[in-house]
């Protein structure tokens, strides 16, 4: 079992990423005084015990914010006499490593050429690196075509009668520093296939055709084909329906009532799903997600939905008030409360209350309170 391991002045310049693996109780670890420029960010994993770590007086130009992360027991940093390189930007992440570890105990980390300790420079020069948009083939359509901050997602759509390559589910995450992990994806044709024949029909080709593409079918000797058929057929875009129509059957936008929002109200092709939102102070109907998907056809699964006013609902009472309805009413009804006999409504309330827009009430219900009666003097 290592507890210690003493590396320092012998001229190391490299360090391989598995050289401490496995060295799970090494408490001290002295790398000083060497030639290191660099190490890797995972060269440290596993070191869970390690307290004191020293890496002054090397030629460390950057640090990687992850590089200490599993060094859980850390309690010593020495990092003094390095040419940290200050001028890129992660050496901020760098610096607010430090800061939240309350520097490890001093690490005197500087920038190269500056007096200041690494966690007093100034980095309000750098800025987030965004990701670009990219270019995309005119059949790709894209979630958003403005630069984006990294861990933003963009999904990649196709224009109708085209399709993502196979396998690229259209997503692309931007990455820190502002790169993709990816090229966008190039939009493809969706081709016709090549349909099955019998035995006696011979066919121009045998391959899938790109619409637009005229196949001749003809017949082996001593048939024929049927008839009226004139034996060529062309490529569609998908989804065509007819062989007399040169359109796609799309779902017209239905009609709506007054307090309903679609996402569209324009025609839209089979395989669009619509949303339906309602507005303030209404709600869809219960069960109802709001949400059509336009079928092969052109034809809707339902009607849209008829967003419903929100109500008041009927509020609890105490058992000596008497309200004028114990049903749940719509905005703008004026609700009226009374008190049985020898109770009385609270000072100043008017026992009125009118349902607001949104199902709300303005105040609660009152509650009677019984009334003080002036004793009876018998003379």
């Amino acid at each position: 079992m290592l507890f210690c391991r003493y590396l320092w002045s012998n001229k190391i310049s490299a360090l391989d990423v598995n050289i401490f693996q496995g060295l799970t109780s090494l408490k001290i670890l002295w790398l000083s005084s060497n030639q290191i420029e660099t190490l890797d960010e995972n060269i440290f994993n596993g070191l869970t015990a390690l307290e004191y770590l020293h890496l002054q007086n090397n030629r460390i130009v950057t640090l990687d914010v992850n590089l200490f992360n599993g060094l859980t027991a850390l309690i010593e940093l020495k990092l003094e006499n390095n040419p940290l390189n200050c001028s890129m930007c992660m050496m901020k992440k760098f610096k607010d490593f430090l800061q939240r570890n309350n520097d490890f105990g001093y690490s005197g980390a500087r920038c190269e050429g500056e007096a200041n300790l690494l966690i007093n420079q100034n980095f309000t020069n750098c800025k987030v690196m965004k990701c670009t948009a990219p270019g995309i083939n005119e059949f790709t359509i894209t979630s958003t075509n403005t630069d984006v901050v990294p861990s933003t997602e963009v999904t990649y759509t196709c224009k109708f009668g085209y399709q993502l390559p196979a396998g690229d589910l259209g997503t692309r995450i931007c990455q820190l520093g502002g790169t993709w992990p990816a090229p966008p994806p190039a939009c493809e044709v969706i081709k016709c296939t090549a349909p099955g024949l019998n035995e006696f029909t011979i066919t121009s080709t045998n391959t899938d055709v790109v619409p637009s593409t005229e196949v001749t079918y003809t017949c082996k000797f001593g048939y024929q084909l049927p008839a009226g058929d004139s034996g060529t057929r062309r490529c569609q875009l998908r989804w065509y329906i007819a062989s007399t129509s040169t359109s796609i059957y799309k779902c017209t936008a239905p009609g709506l009532n007054e307090f309903t929002i679609t996402s569209t109200n324009t025609d839209v092709v089979p395989s669009t799903e619509v949303t339906y939102t309602c507005e303030f102070g209404y709600q869809l109907p219960a069960g109802d997600l709001g949400t059509r998907r336009c079928q092969l056809g052109g034809t809707w699964p339902a009607p849209p939905p008829a967003c419903e006013v929100i109500k008041c609902t009927a509020p609890e009472l105490n058992e000596f008030t008497i309200t004028s309805t114990n049903t749940d009413v719509v905005p703008s009804t004026e609700v009226t409360y009374t008190c049985k006999f020898g109770y009385q409504l609270p000072a100043g309330d008017l026992g009125t209350r009118i349902c607001q827009l949104g199902g709300t009430w303005p105040a609660p219900p009152p509650a009677c309170e019984g009334k003080n009666y002036l004793p009876l003097i018998i003379i």
